[in-house]
């Protein structure tokens, strides 16, 4: 028997990153050892390609995950370089203090979520020309 799918992000262009369905606690363990694997705070090609399921980064258009740019300690400003195709990108709860946290290889983001994020400077928002 497969086990069914449940989607993890859904933007309007259908779903994007599918995961099977896990008790709470298994998921967010699964989560927490994907970012202990994260060397030195920067996500990499093969850590992005774990989490979204895809080897071919470039086919990725929407992500969602969670993020602590503050003090430095995840560099965010990769994840335009590693998903230059990316639309929709979901950070809500995550800790983002400036836009200049997020890089400037964004151009073809349309939809940014940051709810909760303590935003607390407008900064860079340039770099995001389709926003």
């Amino acid at each position: 028997l497969k086990r069914p799918v449940q989607s993890v992000f859904l933007p309007p262009s259908g779903i994007v990153v599918m995961v099977p369905p896990l008790p709470l606690r298994a998921d967010v363990l699964q989560v927490n050892a994907l970012f202990e694997e994260m060397s030195e705070g920067e996500f990499t090609e093969e850590w992005m390609q774990k989490y979204t399921g895809r080897d071919d980064l470039t086919s990725v258009n929407a992500l969602s995950l969670q993020v602590d740019s503050m003090m430095g300690a995840q560099r965010c400003e990769m994840i335009g370089e590693l998903l230059p195709n990316l639309q929709y990108l979901k950070l809500s709860e995550s800790r983002i203090h400036t836009f200049r946290d997020l890089g400037t290889n964004l151009s073809n983001l349309k939809v940014l979520w940051l709810s909760r994020s303590f935003v607390q400077d407008l900064g860079g928002i340039t770099t995001l020309p389709v926003l």
